[in-house]
């Protein structure tokens, strides 16, 4: 089968389960299932993958077919200008956190100093921590991350999203 006919046939079973965004879907998952950008599958509709590819991607189709969002299946999920790492306890950030989160950045931007303190409580993804850096890197920047039922622990770290003021768990 080539990429194209692939491509046709994963959108087709998704549309009969009236998955929203389809076509886009079914490219993201075969990208992510040869390790390719999407723009090769309009540069090159006629190539044809391996039955062992071929056969990951069908488990890819069969795990979004029951509704599991496509960010838990590749564990990734683009935000702002980044790609966030995702899993099942992360909750996917979105267009609605997205539009509340530059409202609150365009604050940020104007008062940023060392005086400012942003806090994120069940950062999860850290898609607040991390957009926080890119617009009010002077702010002191907290991080809780909340696991289960279990209370949030805190430590000063160096966090992967850039503050020096961060608590994990």
């Amino acid at each position: 089968m080539t990429i194209h006919d692939i491509l046709n046939e994963a959108t087709h079973d998704f549309e009969t389960v009236d998955i929203p965004s389809a076509r886009l879907d079914a490219e993201v998952l075969l990208s992510f299932c040869l390790g390719c950008d999407r723009l090769e599958f309009y540069k090159n509709p006629d190539m044809i993958i391996s039955e062992t590819q071929l056969a990951a991607f069908r488990n890819l189709i069969a795990r979004r077919l029951q509704w599991e969002p496509v960010a838990y299946i590749t564990g990734r999920k683009e935000f702002w200008t980044f790609v966030l790492e995702v899993n099942s306890s992360v909750l996917i950030p979105d267009r609605i956190p997205k539009s509340l989160l530059k409202k609150a950045l365009n604050i940020c931007r104007k008062i940023d100093s060392p005086e400012m303190k942003i806090l994120d409580i069940g950062t999860g993804s850290g898609a607040i921590a991390r957009t926080s850096d890119t617009c009010a890197p002077s702010s002191s920047l907290r991080t809780k991350f909340y696991h289960g039922n279990r209370k949030p622990k805190s430590r000063n770290t160096h966090s992967t999203v850039g503050h020096k003021d961060s608590s994990h768990q």
